[in-house]
């Protein structure tokens, strides 16, 4: 699952460096509690942690950009970055079981080092047929919603697909790196936002609960 690989491999301790509470309560801890705290300071604070995390990302972009450039590594490099958005596919569900998926901070970490890698990527370049390729990195699942289209629509069409080769050429990385990315915006992006909504909401209720006056 996706929390057993960010917890176990090499790269998921560097991932998963997040500001978040609940990614790490040490953070609230040491830098927004305490009566000294004012919206002011809060501020100021928030400001130098969005700075100290925007340095570790560029670290972490180009420990992995090193990786990519080594022939010797390049692959279990794109099969680890794979690896994540295939383990967290679930992530993107309405109501995900956060002990089975990775951090909020772990994906919108991973979503920003592909970006960069994704910055000098040539839409002419991509193949668009890449997610129906046999070689296709990225697992689909069989029930994702699709659009005038039925389950057995979409199987006799792959079987179809898969019969004529000569429709398919051998995947490149600008294709591989530009849907891996775009996979990572669905699993990284939309969950943050859903959870920040979520909580705002749960704010403004207990805001309007009568305020109760402990003698």
């Amino acid at each position: 699952m996706g929390r057993e690989l960010q917890r176990l491999s090499y790269l998921g301790v560097f991932f998963g460096l997040s500001v978040f509470a609940e990614d790490d309560p040490r953070v609230v801890e040491k830098y927004f509690s305490g009566p000294t705290i004012t919206l002011e300071n809060t501020r100021v604070v928030s400001q130098s942690l969005q700075h100290y995390l925007e340095s570790a990302r560029q670290e972490l972009f180009k420990i992995l950009h090193s990786i990519l450039l080594n022939g010797e590594t390049r692959e279990a490099a794109l099969s680890y970055m794979a690896a994540v958005v295939n383990a967290n596919v679930k992530k993107a569900q309405m109501q995900a079981d956060d002990r089975l998926v990775s951090t909020d901070g772990f994906m919108l970490n991973f979503l920003w080092v592909l970006q960069q890698l994704s910055t000098k990527i040539k839409l002419e370049t991509v193949d668009p047929s890449y997610i129906f390729h046999p070689r296709c990195r990225i697992m689909v699942p069989a029930d994702e919603t699709r659009v005038k289209a039925t389950l057995e629509d979409v199987s006799s069409w792959m079987v179809e697909l898969s019969r004529d080769q000569s429709l398919f050429s051998e995947p490149k990385f600008p294709t591989e790196c530009f849907f891996l990315t775009l996979h990572a915006h669905h699993l990284s992006i939309l969950p943050s936002c859903r959870r920040y909504i979520r909580r705002l909401r749960a704010i403004r209720e207990l805001n309007r609960l009568p305020k109760i006056i402990i003698i």
